[in-house]
């Protein structure tokens, strides 16, 4: 993305993506803040796959806003 549009990753999004390599994230939201990428949310692993995204996606997607969701 930086490529395009000279958004970057902030400091505090790029430890945490360190961290998530133990495998216990479910599900991370990230925005936009001041021309950085930043750690909105984000929510560990509950139980099974279906039972945590229905209950996470519920939560966390606006409809009026853009988003784009990943499997």
């Amino acid at each position: 993305m930086s490529h395009q549009t000279g958004i970057t990753a902030g400091k505090e999004l790029l430890e945490y993506f360190a961290t998530c390599k133990e495998g216990h994230v479910r599900l991370i939201k990230i925005g936009i803040v001041n021309e950085e990428l930043v750690l909105q949310d984000s929510k560990d692993v509950d139980g099974t796959w279906e039972d945590d995204i229905l209950c996470h996606i519920c939560t966390n997607v606006q409809l009026e806003k853009s988003t784009t969701n990943f499997q």
